[in-house]
């Protein structure tokens, strides 16, 4: 649908590095989950370009698109959730059991980061007891590729992607003043910022609006 960008692998590379290095453990990359906010803006910029790729919108063209994302990443996930079901029920305590079970529900329709960030802080010991925590990101990229592509069904694009920015980025500082908390039948339930989607959306964005620039000056970003 569009030319291969080599420099794009290369930057993910680039990402994927220190992500790696961080979870293994290095103290060198103790800020190196910031490749995942690098793979948000990649995905950000891709989507965008595809869609404009699109001359006429419409349902069947959306459908086609969710195919292709579907086809993209649900069978890895799904061999990756089945394959870590008999070891995890096998090392896991039963109290970790509940939670696993959970997050087995909520990682294929992609809510998973809401379960975790209402759990738990990412950073805590707890969460080496979950094994399917890494999923949480894959959970707000598919959130993020359901409702983008309907922004495409309204012409001033650029401003609405302007506008979301900056509702993304304000929700971003305000709520990490303060954990975010909501009620569900009288009961107090934490959403951590780490993991609300609001959050990351200006990252989305940004990867966005630099393919928009690219596009209108014709300038290879």
């Amino acid at each position: 649908m569009f030319l291969y960008r080599r420099e794009i692998d290369g930057l993910r590379s680039i990402a994927v590095i220190p992500v790696l290095f961080f979870h293994a453990g290095f103290s060198l990359f103790s800020g190196g989950f910031i490749g995942v906010d690098i793979f948000f803006v990649i995905s950000g910029y891709l989507i965008c370009k595809v869609m404009f790729k699109y001359r006429n919108l419409n349902s069947n063209s959306l459908f086609n698109f969710y195919v292709k994302r579907a086809r993209r990443t649900l069978p890895a996930l799904l061999v990756m959730i089945l394959f870590s079901i008999p070891f995890f029920l096998y090392i896991l305590m039963p109290v970790n059991l509940k939670d696993y079970g959970q997050s087995l529900i909520t990682t294929p329709i992609f809510l998973s980061n809401f379960l975790f960030g209402s759990e738990n802080d990412y950073w805590g010991a707890i969460s080496e007891l979950k094994p399917l925590l890494h999923t949480w990101s894959l959970s707000i990229e598919w959130q993020f590729y359901i409702l983008f592509p309907l922004l495409f069904f309204f012409k001033k694009r650029f401003a609405i992607f302007l506008i979301l920015f900056l509702a993304s980025f304000i929700s971003n500082i305000l709520i990490n003043f303060d954990e975010l908390h909501v009620y569900i039948n009288n009961h107090k339930i934490r959403i951590a910022d780490f993991f609300f989607t609001t959050n990351r959306i200006w990252e989305f964005i940004i990867g966005s609006c630099l393919y928009v620039l690219e596009k209108d000056y014709k300038n290879k970003i």
